[in-house]
């Protein structure tokens, strides 16, 4: 997974795909379990994949949604490599399904909405 990137560039030539039309999915420690966020460039933070993507493509400019795990915390003391590779705790697991069910929607909707419109309704807070 820390060398997404190298896979990319004969994929994208090889389906004719552009970054305008890339997305990627990737895990973040920085979003609790469930938090998802859809953002159109930026740095990859310290994410190893994104990383690779980035280097790769020569650009920060594609779609990345951001699927939270959250960090350990103090009394799991886990490495962090040992933990985004672990399952989610029980209270996490429905959280985290919500996420990537949203996410798959707004996949489909990427194809016929704009990304203006994706990103305002993925990234507004869930309504009850």
């Amino acid at each position: 997974m820390n060398r997404s990137g190298d896979v990319l560039p004969s994929i994208m030539r090889r389906f004719g795909v552009s970054t305008a039309q890339l997305a990627v999915v990737c895990d973040t420690l920085d979003l609790p379990p469930g938090k998802c966020r859809l953002r159109r460039k930026g740095s990859s933070a310290g994410h190893r994949g994104l990383a690779s993507v980035i280097d790769r493509l020569g650009t920060d400019v594609f779609l990345r949604f951001y699927l939270g795990v959250g960090r350990p915390t103090d009394a799991e003391r886990a490495e962090v490599v040992d933990y985004v590779l672990s399952p989610p705790r029980a209270d996490e697991v429905a959280l985290i399904a919500a996420c990537i069910e949203k996410t798959v929607v707004a996949v489909h909707r990427l194809l016929v909405d704009s990304v203006d419109s994706v990103l305002a309704w993925y990234n507004s807070p869930p309504h009850e």
